[in-house]
């Protein structure tokens, strides 16, 4: 449903965290990466609360991947992209979250 609402979208940051198994914490509304050039009114949809990060054109395919969120495939960044977005982002983070997540990849 994800996917065909935000065609675009690729699930990042928070989500991606808790997809790898960095997090705990279920994430309240989907983080998803679209392109700047989206409408900014991604917001919303439904019944899914999304979360929006928007990307610079040439920096959005890079880390993209395919995976399966409980039988769904769906673009998701893979784990590299995910810590540098960790960092990026890191004033928007819980700050346990981003501690649980960087403890994670250095063990």
């Amino acid at each position: 449903m994800l996917r065909e609402l935000l065609p675009q979208g690729i699930v990042c940051v928070e989500s991606a965290l808790f997809h790898y198994g960095y997090s705990d914490f279920a994430p309240r509304a989907w983080s998803v990466a679209v392109p700047r050039t989206a409408s900014r009114a991604v917001g919303n949809i439904g019944e899914f609360p999304v979360r929006a990060y928007y990307i610079q054109k040439e920096y959005f395919p890079i880390g993209k991947t395919i995976e399966s969120f409980n039988g769904v495939m769906l673009p998701v960044y893979d784990r590299e992209r995910t810590v540098c977005d960790c960092f990026k982002y890191r004033t928007k983070l819980d700050n346990e979250t981003f501690n649980k997540a960087l403890n994670a990849l250095l063990l």
